[in-house]
């Protein structure tokens, strides 16, 4: 579908009817990209979620910050204009410390006894996995805009965050 808005195509595809990436599927996707602070390597992240998006209709934006640090960005066009309802989160996570203490790789998630583990499972790529999964399946167009707003080096100094 197109939607004409203030003179401007968006195709908004199948996407907002998706149901075949769960958010288990999503998280496991994202955790296993490792964003530890320092670096970041955020950039490898925005490029992880801009596929997933492209492959369900929607257009993101990654803002190279240089030294493979990025944010990303992207919106839904709604019916109405007045209004933005934004997801937003941060990509990088901290250093998962001493690897002899995980049961498993950190960067593997793993579900167990119905819980997930891995690094960023609950800060933050768990987080993010859920409002990828809740944008992935909105059915038909939005009330309102729906925006995506995800940021570099939150863990750190966030001197690369959002610019």
């Amino acid at each position: 579908m197109k939607y004409p808005i203030d003179g401007y195509s968006y195709f908004l595809g199948d996407i907002l009817s998706n149901g075949e990436l769960s958010l288990i599927d999503i998280a496991k996707r994202l955790i296993s990209v490792d964003t530890t602070n320092p670096p970041g390597n955020e950039k490898e992240l925005a490029k992880e979620v801009h596929h997933i998006l492209a492959d369900n209709g929607i257009i993101a934006q990654i803002c190279d910050l240089g030294n493979n640090r990025a944010n990303l960005i992207a919106t839904i066009p709604g019916k109405n204009n007045d209004r933005t309802l934004i997801f937003s989160g941060h990509m990088d996570v901290v250093s998962p410390g001493n690897l002899s203490e995980w049961d498993t790789n950190p960067f593997e998630a793993v579900v167990k006894d119905g819980k997930l583990y891995g690094r960023g499972a609950v800060d933050m790529k768990g987080p993010i996995a859920a409002m990828l999964k809740t944008i992935l399946d909105i059915e038909g167009r939005p009330q309102w805009n729906i925006s995506l707003v995800l940021t570099s080096n939150e863990e750190a100094a966030s001197i690369a965050g959002f610019s």
